[in-house]
């Protein structure tokens, strides 16, 4: 029950990144490699908003933090 779970809230952040990816390439590119992919621009399709796409197994990474907090003045 554990492994479908984040199975499936993995599949909803590439799924996402996905959507934003004309708002936000450079997060997108971020995301992506951080979810095992090493081309993220060749995932960036239609189709790769289809639920099922990420492989089963695929190893995440931890990455830079995308949106940095700002320093108060």
């Amino acid at each position: 029950a554990l492994d479908a779970s984040l199975y499936f809230q993995l599949e909803s952040i590439r799924i996402l990144a996905n959507l934003l990816s004309p708002f936000l390439p450079e997060s997108v590119q971020s995301i992506l490699i951080s979810l095992g992919y090493s081309d993220p621009g060749a995932e960036l399709s239609q189709a790769a908003t289809v639920i099922g796409k990420l492989e089963s197994g695929q190893r995440v990474v931890k990455g830079q933090s995308l949106f940095p907090r700002r320093e108060k003045k």
